[in-house]
């Protein structure tokens, strides 16, 4: 996991990078971890073919 976070911080001047370590990020976003979210299907697609079924879902 730790090779997903950068030491340093970053900016090109058009787009913003932000880096973090794994810490910065367990500290930032532990609150929406422990609040828990929702999610609200917008889409769903149900295909057939004989007795195989795929449904397709789109959050």
């Amino acid at each position: 996991m730790r090779a997903f976070f950068h030491p340093k911080r970053d900016a090109d001047g058009s787009a913003s990078v932000t880096a973090m370590s794994i810490e910065e990020y367990h500290r930032q976003s532990s609150s929406a971890f422990n609040d828990g979210f929702d999610e609200v299907e917008v889409g769903r697609s149900v295909r057939q073919f004989g007795a195989s079924v795929n449904v397709w879902s789109t959050y």
